[in-house]
């Protein structure tokens, strides 16, 4: 007899297996299984039997293609979720970004060991592993970082040639660009040696080549020197038919050109005489008048009134331009002790002080000490004038680091019934704008770029206004007070620039990329391209750029761009580098590739220079190595004197010559300028210079191939050894204060705040092009660049007994203590190097040999004393700080 429990079970087991079997042959005849089956097969087929690089745009057409079978299975996963077919494709459609950066990774490492052989001999030099990876890589959108003297070019080459002989590429489906002849010819040269069929061309060819087939009548292409004449034409004529042009030109050169745009992070006294170093504080009073109209009893005046700080400056200015006659540290004529004020207002009976303090009446840019002692002389000056009864004015730090100070100091002035006179700006004009041939040369470059930079964006007058409004609702006022003046005489340029194309039927290179640009999108010519190759692509213009994603979008090629943001250097020429390192912002997903070996500069090179050009965030980090021997002293900084700049020159000829034999040398300047200083045409100069061909000729060297260039046009050379020139800190230093203008930022896709930005880039090229050493030649008054190496590298700054001076004043804290000699009594003294900005001054010479601080107040220096129970060491700041230790 059979269990009732048992049969129950039968019957539920019977009724699960027809269930089952309904269940299941429902499943098989959904109408959609064996199709979304079918595909999962094909999927699962292609991805097995690929056999060449997954692009991000193949990945995502063969997602798209596949989604609804995704969508499918994903829908029913009860029903299919045992299928192996099924399960595999779920699992493999789901992953399929991480399966195609391991699938690429693999492919590489493939086609390295199959090709290895052929990457051995590309224009009979051997690849290294990272320009294998480059040449191999076949993303949609590659960015490949080359470091300088890693072979960019052969890298270039290597690509072409992989791509027609491996990947049967026709040579007619590549478009290969560079930006100058020069570039485009070393490339053709070399092409023809291995795939003659291809060839490199400039944009300006591609641009005028495009036009040329949609204009019945060829424009005109303008000369490159018309900007720079429309430029000059208008400062030396035009802009005295246009007073408010002449007045904005004048308050920007007076007030705003050489201002630092960053005036209120400073930590110390130091800090923020290192950031306004090299700033003309020449007031616009000293400019303008003659020397017998101005005070002889002050010294300040005597030698061309010099204020000490940027913002005295920016108040003897507005004083000056509102024609309120002043006195600049005019001895107060009350009292015993001598005491300068700031500013008497001659005609009111007025004091004016400038006080350092915050809205908290504190000093943080001095030590405890030190403010105390600030805060309580700032009292007893006030106490001063109460005393005599005279009326003393004040303003602050504080107002401009709020950028308030010219508003503030008009409210105090009229408060006190100062009457504004603004005076004629036409004289005033007549001698800014005439402030040495070399000023005016750096402006109309400073002018060119804005320039430059506006027309490839497509900005004229009114978008500018727009664009400058747009961002300056975030500027404090300022910097907005600032870009404004400057718009006011840049625009007038702009529009007659304009209308001097327009007059004589012409367009500029940027004018010409932007029509080719909207030719292409109007006609949409059949372009086959399959592969876009740019060379030196951190010369990348906003203009350029468009041009070539117009090309893209109708061919749909691979775009590789090669080049190295460190040396992203033509911004006067309209190159952004934020298409460079905002690359995907603008392309969309890439690859990003470096090649980091050097085969020029030795790695001790590498590594004073990377960490330089690094120091700006925005520079894309890379690790450059070198195989070359290291060097012990590769950056060696010489000192020098104007008198002498020949004899120091020569001298380091010799020490090259005598290490490294007659080899050749480069002599770099920022500017072509520079090498005035250094010939100094007399019957004696011992060096002779041949602008034509660039070639110095020194007596005793000539041998040694010696030639000089600026920065700029160094770019893409090298040398054995490297000279550079003109490292003195002022506006046409290096860094070039002028050009490097933070106004000219605002014009990128991507502002670039960092100081001197491109300068730093542009140092970067001249210290990388040595094969060997680089020598800087420095003045006393080292550049901002120049001091950052001598600190961080530890370089001789000063020498007392043979000994480095690294003593800093403890007031300022980043000056460095001197011997000085008194001109009236003879005697020796310390002082800082940063005077008159920091006047502290010591007796004791023994501090140079030991610089013992205070343990109380940390702001003087220890030092030997005798008394009455014998020696002792007493702080320098006695009284003030009575801190003893007995020597017993």
């Amino acid at each position: 007899m059979i269990p009732t429990i048992s049969i129950s079970l039968i019957i539920i087991l019977i009724t699960a297996l027809v269930w089952q079997y309904f269940l299941n042959k429902k499943k098989y005849q959904h109408p959609d299984y064996l199709s979304n089956l079918k595909l999962a097969c094909e999927f699962l087929g292609r991805t097995k039997n690929l056999d060449d690089y997954l692009t991000w745009v193949e990945r995502d057409y063969i997602k798209a293609q596949y989604s609804a079978t995704w969508k499918f299975f994903k829908n029913k996963t009860a029903f299919y979720s045992k299928e192996n077919i099924v399960k595999e494709f779920n699992e493999l459609y789901s992953e399929l970004d991480a399966f195609t950066v391991r699938y690429n990774q693999n492919y590489v490492k493939t086609q390295k060991e199959k090709l290895s052989a052929y990457f051995d001999n590309i224009e009979g030099k051997k690849l290294d592993d990272q320009q294998r990876t480059a040449v191999i890589t076949d993303e949609y959108s590659n960015l490949i970082i080359a470091g300088a003297g890693s072979g960019k070019t052969l890298t270039i080459l290597s690509k072409v040639q992989y791509l027609t002989e491996q990947k049967k590429i026709s040579p007619q489906d590549i478009l290969l660009l560079s930006f100058t002849k020069k570039t485009v010819a070393e490339l053709n040269e070399r092409l023809l040696k291995i795939v003659p069929e291809v060839e490199a061309t400039t944009f300006h060819k591609l641009g005028y080549d495009i036009i040329k087939e949609h204009y019945n009548q060829k424009p005109a292409l303008a000369n490159e020197n018309t900007l720079a004449r429309v430029i000059r034409e208008y400062l030396q004529k035009d802009i005295f038919d246009h007073p408010e042009a002449m007045q904005a030109y004048v308050q920007y050169v007076a007030c705003y050109m050489n201002i630092p745009d960053k005036l209120d992070n400073s930590n110390s006294l130091g800090e923020k005489v290192d950031t306004e170093k090299g700033i003309d504080f020449q007031t616009l009073k000293a400019k303008c008048e003659p020397l017998n109209k101005i005070e002889k009893a002050n010294l300040n005046s005597i030698q061309g009134e010099r204020v000490k700080s940027v913002e005295e400056l920016i108040i003897a200015n507005f004083l000056y331009l509102n024609g309120i006659e002043y006195q600049y540290e005019k001895a107060y004529p009350h009292g015993e002790i001598l005491y300068c004020p700031d500013f008497y207002l001659n005609e009111y009976d007025l004091y004016l002080e400038h006080f350092g303090v915050d809205e908290n009446n504190q000093a943080g840019w001095l030590t405890p000490f030190f403010e105390k002692k600030y805060v309580e002389e700032m009292q007893l000056k006030r106490e001063r004038h109460k005393t005599h009864k005279t009326t003393l004015l004040e303003t602050y730090s504080y107002y401009n680091r709020d950028h308030i100070l010219l508003e503030k100091l008009e409210q105090i002035l009229l408060e006190k019934n100062v009457a504004l006179k603004p005076r004629d700006t036409s004289e005033i004009y007549e001698i800014v704008s005439q402030d040495g041939k070399n000023f005016g040369r750096e402006i109309i470059k400073l002018i060119e770029s804005f320039i430059n930079l506006s027309k490839s964006r497509r900005l004229d007058s009114n978008s500018l206004i727009e664009l400058f409004s747009e961002r300056n609702k975030t500027q404090n006022n300022f910097i907005y007070e600032r870009q404004l003046t400057f718009l006011k005489f840049i625009l007038p340029i702009l529009e007659k620039y304009d209308k001097t194309l327009l007059k004589s039927n012409e367009i500029d290179f940027n004018d010409m990329i932007n029509k080719a640009a909207d030719e292409v999108i109007t006609h949409k010519p059949l372009y086959n391209y399959k592969y876009i190759i740019i060379d030196e692509y951190q010369d990348i213009s906003f203009s350029r750029f468009n041009l070539i994603n117009q090309i893209r979008e109708i061919s749909g090629a691979r775009l590789i761009c090669v080049g190295d943001d460190w040396q992203s250097i033509y911004r006067f020429a309209g190159s952004d580098i934020s298409l460079f390192s905002n690359f995907g912002k603008h392309v969309g997903q890439y690859e990003q590739l470096f090649i980091e070996q050097t085969y020029r500069n030795s790695q001790s090179v590498i590594d004073i220079s990377s960490k330089f050009v690094q120091k700006n965030p925005k520079q894309i980090i890379k690790k450059p190595k070198s195989k070359k021997e290291n060097l012990d002293d590769p950056v060696k900084i010489v000192h020098f004197t104007s008198e002498k700049v020949q004899d120091t020159f020569i001298t380091e000829l010799q020490y090259l010559a005598s290490r490294y034999g007659n080899k050749s040398i480069l002599v770099l300047g920022r500017h072509s300028f520079d090498i005035d200083d250094l010939i100094r045409l007399t019957p004696y100069s011992r060096i002779k210079y041949f602008e034509a061909s660039g070639k110095l000729q020194v007596t005793g060297f000539e041998h040694m191939d010696i030639q000089f260039m600026t920065v700029h046009k160094s770019k893409g050379t090298e040398a054995d050894n490297v000279i550079i020139l003109n490292l003195r800190n002022n506006l046409l230093g290096f860094p070039n204060k002028m050009t490097d203008d933070p106004i000219v930022s605002l014009l990128l896709s991507d502002q670039e705040e960092y100081q001197f930005a491109e300068e730093r880039r542009l140092f970067y090229v001249a210290l990388t092009r040595t094969k060997n050493e680089a020598i800087l030649l420095i003045p006393s008054e080292a550049s901002v660049f120049g001091e950052e190496l001598l600190k961080e590298h530890n370089y001789l700054l000063t020498s007392h007994n043979g000994k480095i001076n690294i003593t800093n004043c403890p007031y300022c804290q980043t000056g460095k203590l001197m011997i000085r000699t008194n001109s009236l009594t003879a005697s020796q003294f310390l002082g800082c190097s940063h005077f008159p900005q920091c006047n502290q001054t010591y007796r004791n010479l023994e501090i140079l040999d030991n610089d013992f601080l205070c343990p109380r107040c940390e702001s003087g220096f220890m030092v030997k004393r005798n008394g009455i129970y014998g020696d002792f060491l007493g702080c320098t700041n006695y009284p003030r700080c009575s801190c003893k230790i007995n020597c017993q």
